[in-house]
């Protein structure tokens, strides 16, 4: 290409579709963020990848056919499903009515250890015992039931949004669905579709690798030290189920483990708060590590567009960075070499 010449020559006809498209992607992301509506659209993307990647290998055994297609749309539907049914039966089987008991009961000896630790004039604001803790708690409860009440609304919508994400997907899977579409590097949808798959696998392997050492942690290194943390089971799975979110799971589920750390032991809370802050900082660079090394992308540049993106968008620029830098750089080259 002469030297001057533009990057991307947009009056070529071939490349005119491509820009387009790339153009439009780039605004239904956009849309996407301002009205964040990122969990449910990834949602429904995994869930179009992996029911494409399905009917490919059930085609190479069945033969190609629509019904191959959406049979793969309702298993896959189906998986996700149990996988939210199987969380929540978990989540009810682990927060037993035994851990509750030793918590509440630490929770009054870990009073008492704040109040002989810390200064006099911080020490006189914390309740005496169980009975005013719960008195101050349901008083908080009461003068901000408005903002709870909109929250479980907020998370009822979100539930709703996540079912029909699922069901749409499946269903637009189902009848899209062309052989080999998602390996091919000609389809504009496949290449998206690709990056989505590697992010999505190598977010799952982090995830992995945090409930890992949160295990590591709340079973073994805590109880050679005489410390058992109540609700270890669940704070692991809290781990494994924040965990694909790119670092704001982690710092999600590090805060929940303080938090009962503090209801144990002050110390304890500082150590648990230490070893995690390592954790969560070797996180974020395996983050960049991994998932940039499977799209291709130096890990800076990962670090560089989460960060770019937690200060446009908050949280959800923060999840969707891994996802969009990759795929836009990816795409902006291959208009660069066509052009």
């Amino acid at each position: 290409m002469p030297f001057g010449s533009p990057v991307i020559n947009a009056a070529s006809p071939l490349l005119r579709p491509e820009l387009l498209r790339l153009l439009l992607t780039a605004a239904v992301a956009l849309l996407v963020l301002w009205q964040r509506l990122l969990v449910p659209v990834l949602l429904g993307l995994v869930v179009y990848a992996w029911t494409c990647l399905l009917a490919d290998r059930m085609s190479q055994r069945f033969g190609p056919s629509r019904l191959v297609a959406g049979i793969c749309g309702a298993v896959v539907g189906s998986l996700v499903f149990a996988a939210f049914a199987g969380i929540v039966t978990w989540t009810v089987v682990l927060a037993s009515a035994d851990d509750l008991r030793v918590f509440l009961l630490r929770i009054e000896d870990s009073l008492d250890t704040l109040r002989t630790a810390l200064p006099e004039s911080i020490a006189a604001s914390l309740p005496q015992d169980l009975v005013e803790l719960r008195t101050r708690t349901f008083a908080w409860l009461r003068d901000h039931a408005a903002s709870l009440g909109g929250l479980g609304g907020k998370v009822a919508h979100g539930l709703v949004q996540g079912i029909f994400a699922i069901l749409v997907a499946a269903m637009a899977a189902a009848a899209t669905w062309q052989p080999r579409a998602l390996e091919s590097e000609s389809k504009f949808i496949g290449r998206l579709l690709l990056v989505l798959e590697r992010v999505v696998l190598a977010q799952m392997r982090i995830a992995v690798f945090n409930t890992s050492a949160t295990a590591l942690y709340l079973f073994v290194i805590l109880p050679a030290f005489g410390y058992v943390l109540p609700f270890r089971g669940l704070l692991c799975l809290f781990t494994l189920v924040t965990g694909v979110l790119p670092v704001l799971g982690n710092l999600l589920a590090n805060t929940l483990v303080t938090l009962i750390s503090l209801a144990v032991s002050p110390l304890l809370a500082i150590g648990s708060l230490v070893f995690l802050v390592l954790i969560h900082k070797t996180e974020y660079f395996i983050n960049a590590r991994t998932v940039g090394s499977r799209v291709q992308v130096a890990s800076w540049e990962i670090l560089a567009a989460m960060l770019t993106g937690e200060a446009l968008f908050g949280v959800q620029g923060l999840v969707a960075a891994p996802l969009l830098y990759p795929f836009f750089k990816r795409e902006i080259a291959r208009l660069r070499d066509a052009a």
